[in-house]
């Protein structure tokens, strides 16, 4: 399938020394579904701005300023603690309460609410992402349908009738990101 965004994504795949992962036995990445930890999970290899220096998975993950790092750093940030919050009104309470400084992707439905809320500035940017609907036209039966022996996607009227109901430009939004005032920011 065709990747439009592919080059987007190939600056994320990090090149990691040989001599590390043998020498530590991380040749195979962990399976995170499976819950499985390695060293390469809560160690790093590498020399940017910043260093692991806990991690819990799940909870936390607390990374302070690396003193060796040979590049210049603007800010006046020296710890950064990333915790997951997966629930939507607790990561918004959370900003709110000054439980934590930032978050990132703002709920929709609470928006409004974070504009009118002085201590909170709100940023928007863009994001690289594929949202596409794949319909199985293939199966001369679906497998999870309650429609039985036959396949409604291998017309192609029902796939054009899905493709005029769906509004394309819907997920054109930039996702937002909210900040609490108290952390400053580099100008």
């Amino acid at each position: 399938m065709p990747d439009p965004i592919l080059l987007e994504h190939v600056q994320s795949v990090f090149v990691m020394s040989r001599a590390w992962c043998i020498a530590h036995n991380v040749e195979r990445v962990p399976n995170f579904d499976l819950k499985e930890e390695a060293y390469s999970t809560s160690h790093e290899m590498g020399s940017g701005p910043f260093v692991l220096k806990q991690r819990e998975p799940g909870v936390r993950t607390v990374l302070e300023r690396n003193s060796g790092w040979w590049g210049s750093f603007d800010g006046n940030v020296t710890e950064v603690v990333l915790m997951p919050i997966a629930n939507d009104s607790t990561r918004t309470a959370a900003l709110l309460g000054g439980d934590v400084d930032f978050i990132q992707e703002a709920p929709p439905q609470d928006i409004a609410r974070l504009e009118k809320e002085p201590s909170i500035l709100l940023t928007k940017g863009p994001e690289n992402r594929i949202i596409f609907f794949g319909f199985n036209q293939y199966r001369d039966e679906l497998l999870y349908s309650n429609v039985k022996g036959k396949n409604p996607f291998k017309d192609q009227r029902v796939r054009e009738a899905f493709f005029r109901v769906l509004d394309a430009e819907a997920g054109r939004s930039a996702p937002v990101s909210c900040t609490a005032n108290r952390c400053p920011l580099p100008a």
